[in-house]
């Protein structure tokens, strides 16, 4: 399961105004007010008083790029990126608008034209912080962790101060096995930045990961009181809470996590069925299971996800999934072979084997996606079962 929301914070910024002296300032009071509507999330607002500052001036860069952020984030893609471009025609130098179109092209999987806006950023402004971070996050998102630590890197140069950054520069070294790394990344995120929720669960990540599982549902427990609605800190809360043996602990964390994202359940109900199983109540495992198999609309039917499912209620077999995991993008492929070895694995561990589940396990971590979570799940039942075995 990928959870890309995972750990990596929004570098999102507009210009604040009033930007210098400027003669209208008639223009200057509606992007002012504007800006503070867009700050309070009232998007509409902002962009009809962004629409009267560019009706008296209609010239100024700025105004067409604040309204184009304000644009994307109510959703807007087509709209922000006809103003990064007037942004862009009125002022070809202009760095900011650059990544904010980079951003746009990145998300319509325009990549190459994504890259050379990020680039161009850089080229008008060296020293443009917010440039390299989102380079960087483009290089890892793309397949270049190396150039991606480079990026981040140079924008911790020209930004210390930034905890943002740190913290995806922190997310980045996770994500690459670098797990001491980025333990000091998002130690110092937390300094920077206290109310970074998203800090806070990258280092619980990195905790549990290391086997500090107290000390990893802390950190999940802190970033609960910061978003109180985040799903996938209720979801890894339900892994610390597994991994202590705590089953009804995990439950509620797991069924919190299902009541938080009501679109995207599959991998929660999965964590379920395995906690219920490991608490000995299989019956009750697999009528859950089943039940949310039949009522389940938000998936096709017979994709992935089912198979699991399917597979782990006893209903196709180990050589079928296997098939199913298969697939002609080697990114998805890796992904789902990384998810089978562990479902496979875990129904091993459940009958009681596990010599296998331990190579079927070690086979998932082989796969090295270690942006989804059944591969640290992996690793945390391999150091418990290497436990178990020393003291049997």
């Amino acid at each position: 399961m990928k959870r890309i929301r995972n750990v990596l914070t929004a570098l999102f910024f507009a210009i604040g105004l009033p930007v210098g002296v400027r003669g209208q300032q008639s223009a200057d009071d509606y992007a002012k007010q504007a800006f503070q509507e867009y700050q309070a999330s009232d998007w509409d607002a902002a962009i009809s008083h962004y629409n009267h500052a560019i009706q008296l001036d209609p010239k100024f860069a700025p105004y067409y790029l604040n309204r184009g952020v304000t644009k994307q984030a109510k959703g807007d893609l087509d709209g922000a990126l006809i103003d990064f471009n007037k942004a862009l025609d009125l002022d070809v130098t202009f760095a900011r608008a650059y990544v904010c179109r980079g951003n746009i092209k990145k998300v319509k999987r325009d990549l190459g034209g994504a890259l050379t806006d990020y680039d161009r950023a850089i080229e008008f402004d060296p020293k443009f912080s917010k440039a390299y971070s989102y380079r960087a996050i483009f290089k890892k998102a793309t397949g270049d962790p190396s150039g991606s630590l480079v990026d981040f890197n140079r924008a911790i140069e020209l930004a210390p101060k930034d905890g943002t950054t740190f913290n995806n520069r922190g997310d980045l070294k996770r994500f690459t096995g670098d797990l001491a790394g980025a333990l000091s990344d998002f130690d110092e995120a937390t300094k920077l930045e206290p109310k970074l929720g998203n800090a806070y669960f990258g280092r619980g990540l990195v905790k549990l990961a290391k086997g500090d599982v107290d000390g990893a549902l802390t950190d999940f427990n802190k970033t609960v009181e910061i978003e109180p609605k985040n799903a996938a800190v209720q979801f890894n809360i339900g892994l610390g809470r597994e991994a202590k043996q705590d089953w009804d602990g995990a439950l509620i964390a797991f069924r919190r996590a299902l009541e938080l994202n009501s679109t995207a359940q599959d991998y929660t109900r999965f964590r379920i069925w395995i906690v219920r199983m490991k608490k000995g109540d299989l019956a009750a495992a697999n009528d859950e299971l089943s039940t949310y198999l039949v009522k389940r609309t938000t998936r096709t039917s017979g994709d992935w996800t089912e198979k699991i499912a399917r597979y782990l209620l006893g209903q196709i077999s180990e050589d079928d999934l296997l098939g199913a995991s298969a697939s002609l993008d080697s990114e998805v492929s890796a992904g789902q072979h990384c998810e089978f070895w562990f479902y496979v694995g875990m129904k091993q561990l459940l009958v009681g084997d596990k010599q296998t589940a331990s190579n079927d396990f070690r086979k998932c971590l082989a796969t090295q996606k270690r942006d989804f979570a059944e591969f640290w799940s992996a690793q945390i039942e391999l150091k418990a079962l290497a436990k178990s075995m020393e003291n049997p």
